[in-house]
């Protein structure tokens, strides 16, 4: 309905229109100029142009005001849009050229502006001395540094001064190469030092400003240095000292554990409570972690370990952790390690000697009452006691006269750290403590019938125990046979404890060290009832099938049941997981560890793709374990599976530009690498002349910074300009990966 046909009348609208004439001003400017102005009416534009004679790298440095800032050259757009405002870089690598940066305003305002354009020429060079220092310029223009450094080098850049407290003098700074990549940015003020990667060519530029609330010039100093990253072999009892230089050090110290116990470092000193100790597995899983020492107080850190191959890893963590650090790391001896005899004492003595520090330990049930007294003491010192978990729980006066009794609330072992005087202060030092565990039990102990498999139902809220009984030591697992349901798998728990009760694994097809002795495995339904099938299954002693490298096997899957194999592997070797296929439901499906003697995983991937490389560390047997698959619904009944263990690791082939290369992807070889150098900028073209019909087949182009650009090999019944790609390469080294993500047999 119109608005006449109701009467209504509305006045004719109006509107006021402007028409003004915009002027675009062009003016000349050489790079370092600082050029700042106001734009005189709404739509002008003044353009600012400049010459390139030689390709190099200009930074872009808004400064003020509230314009928007482009910049183009002969091939168009460079930069749009960029507010003046100040506090962002823009580095590009420019060719050779005119350029011309156009400021305007939006709408109708008439905005401020400042800025200018430097480059890589007018850098400062500060050699490669490992100091970098200078003067900011003045009113928060940008400065212009250039250091050498080593290609591919791990570098760390502290600044001295202005300092990090200074809010007043704070700077901030961005460090680009050649070619203006950026390779980070950070500030002074309270900030951490910068790490950072060498690229491939050329220095390394220092853009550097002041963001305080200071204006003048700002003198600054760095140092650059190289962080220290060493892996070594472990002395046991040997005094390690070294120098930490960086944020970014970090020293490893491999050693092996032949048998569970303790480990202890004695005399820490760091030069920060920020540097931390760490024991550390094959795989890189932190274990334990311990910080908070310091340069004028010795410490010390217990720690209970199973029997493994670890490492004691040092990590300076921040910029204030500069200086030495020092430890040794002990173990308590195997005579001095006393398995729990229920009510029957042990003798912990010796003689008079210079070592005034022994360590003992006795295992216990949860609830035992430990009872120590003194038979021989002299002089002064203290026992302490730890719980399993490395807790101080009681530090005892054996010259008190007064037994030390203590109810454990925990199973496992407990250390008993034993700090008897010096020969100094007494003619003879010798000790004779006597130790009880528990209350020798009057009953009789009834054979064990010893359960390696069983199947059942078990109810909500249960639990159902399962004894077995080992007569030598080996490496064992608990092995799911048959599919679970739902509930079976997300709500039932498996635990196996040993005859104190401590619990030595909690997860299905973990392997775990056993030695001789009795176990229980507990089997816990917290929600709804359900089914268990198990099988105690072991690794090692020869009992599985060796596979060799290169081996190609292709066997058949059972319905949920792990598969296992044993690898007699050579130190140095470098091995990986080749997954070749196979048919039927969910093969590939199926996680796989790969574990050495004491049942530490080394490596973990599934059925369903390469593994990476892994470098052997040790001769002797490893065990690669295909575990039940992934997700309870994934059962492979009927399925097989082909994969091979290979050693070595194939080189990428070198080719030239220009060059057309062929090959062949399979199962076998399911990915092909091939490297080329660029030694200047150059512009490329990526073509493919695939004759396959698979659409599995990709490819990846990686060179100094990373990935560079990535596509799919199309059919063959696409034109060849299809997926073609261009790029513009500087200077490195590159590699072009083709993969093919299936298990076709020829690509």
């Amino acid at each position: 309905m119109s608005s006449m046909s109701m009467g209504i009348t509305r006045p004719p609208a109006s509107s006021t229109l402007t028409v003004s004439n915009c002027v675009t001003s062009v003016s000349n400017i050489n790079l370092g100029n600082q050029v700042s102005g106001t734009i005189a009416a709404p739509g002008d534009v003044n353009q600012y142009q400049f010459t390139l004679a030689q390709d190099s790298t200009v930074f872009l440095n808004p400064q003020g005001g509230t314009a928007n800032v482009s910049l183009s050259g002969a091939n168009g757009s460079v930069l749009s849009n960029i507010p003046s405002s100040g506090g962002s870089l823009y580095p590009e690598f420019l060719k050779a050229g005119t350029y011309t940066v156009s400021v305007s305003g939006s709408g109708a305002s008439t905005p401020s502006f400042a800025f200018s354009v430097l480059s890589t020429q007018g850098a400062i060079n500060d050699g490669s001395t490992g100091t970098i220092a200078g003067t900011t310029p003045a009113n928060n223009a940008l400065g212009v540094y250039q250091f050498g450094v080593t290609p591919g080098t791990n570098y760390n850049l502290e600044f001295s001064a202005p300092a990090a407290t200074d809010s007043i003098d704070a700077l901030s700074y961005t460090l680009v190469d050649s070619y203006g990549h950026v390779l980070g940015n950070s500030g002074t003020y309270y900030a951490p030092s910068m790490s950072f990667v060498a690229p491939a060519s050329g220095p390394v530029y220092l853009l550097i400003r002041n963001n305080g609330s200071s204006t003048s010039a700002t003198p600054f100093s760095a140092t650059l240095k190289q962080p220290i990253v060493t892996t070594n072999p472990l002395t046991l009892g040997a005094t390690i000292s070294a120098t930490l230089a960086t944020r970014q050090d970090q020293l490893t110290y491999n050693f092996v554990q032949s048998a569970s116990g303790w480990v202890e470092l004695q005399g820490i000193i760091a030069p920060s409570s920020s540097v931390s100790f760490s024991i550390v597995a094959p795989d890189g899983t932190v274990l334990a972690a311990q910080s908070g020492f310091n340069a004028t107080t010795v410490g010390t850190w217990d720690v209970y370990l199973p029997a493994g191959q670890y490492a004691v890893r040092v990590n300076a963590n921040t910029d204030s952790s500069i200086g030495a650090v020092q430890f040794n790391v002990v173990q308590a001896p195997s005579s001095q390690q006393f398995a729990r005899q229920a009510g029957v004492p042990q003798t912990l003595q010796l003689p008079s000697g210079s070592n005034t520090l022994s360590l003992w330990s006795l295992t216990a049930q949860a609830g035992d009452v430990f009872n120590l007294s003194a038979k021989t003491w002299s002089g002064t010192g203290s026992v302490q006691v730890l719980s399993p978990s490395g807790a101080l729980i009681a530090t005892w006066n054996p010259s008190s006269g007064t037994p030390l009794s203590l109810t454990l609330s925990q199973a496992g072992s407990y250390l008993i750290r034993v700090q008897r005087d010096t020969l100094t202060h007494v003619t003879s030092n010798a000790f004779n403590l006597s130790a009880t565990i528990g209350v020798a039990s009057t009953t009789t102990t009834a054979p064990v019938v010893s359960t390696f498999s069983a199947a059942g139902s078990i109810a909500a809220n249960t639990h159902q125990a399962f004894q077995f009984q080992l007569t030598q030591a080996g490496l064992y697992y608990i092995d799911r046979n048959s599919q679970s349901d739902y509930y079976g798998t997300y709500y039932q728990t498996m635990t196996i404890t040993d005859a104190n009760g401590v619990v030595m694994s909690s997860s299905f097809d973990k392997p775990v060290l056993l030695g001789a002795g009795i176990y229980t495995i507990t089997l816990q339904q917290n929600y709804q009832s359900s089914t268990y099938d198990f099988t105690v299954r072991q690794l090692d002693s020869n009992k599985l099938s060796l596979l060799s490298y290169g081996q190609s096997v292709t066997t058949a899957l059972p319905n949920y049941a792990a598969l296992a194999y044993q690898i007699n592997a050579t130190v140095g070797d470098q091995l990986s997981f080749n997954a070749l296929g196979g048919t039927g439901n969910y093969y590939d499906q199926r996680p796989w560890s790969l574990v050495n003697q004491y049942g530490q995983v080394l490596q973990q991937g599934t059925t369903g793709a390469d593994g990476t490389p892994y470098t052997v560390t040790a001769t002797g047997s490893l065990y690669l374990l295909i575990q039940n698959p992934s997700y309870y619904g994934y059962a492979t009944t009927g399925a097989t599976l082909s994969f091979e263990v290979d050693k070595g690791v194939a080189a990428p082939a070198t080719i030239a530009l220009g060059q057309a290369v062929t090959g062949t992807l399979s199962a076998l070889s399911q990915t092909q690498s091939y490297t080329f150098n660029i030694t200047q900028t150059t512009t490329v073209q990526f073509s493919q002349l695939n004759d396959g019909n698979d659409w599995t087949t990709t490819w990846n182009l990686s060179g100094p910074y990373g990935s560079v650009n990535s596509g799919t090999l199309y059919p063959a019944y696409y034109t060849p300009a299809t997926g073609q790609q261009v790029m513009t390469l500087n200077p490195g080294k590159y590699t072009m990966t083709v993969k093919n993500s299936g298990f076709d047999t020829n690509n």
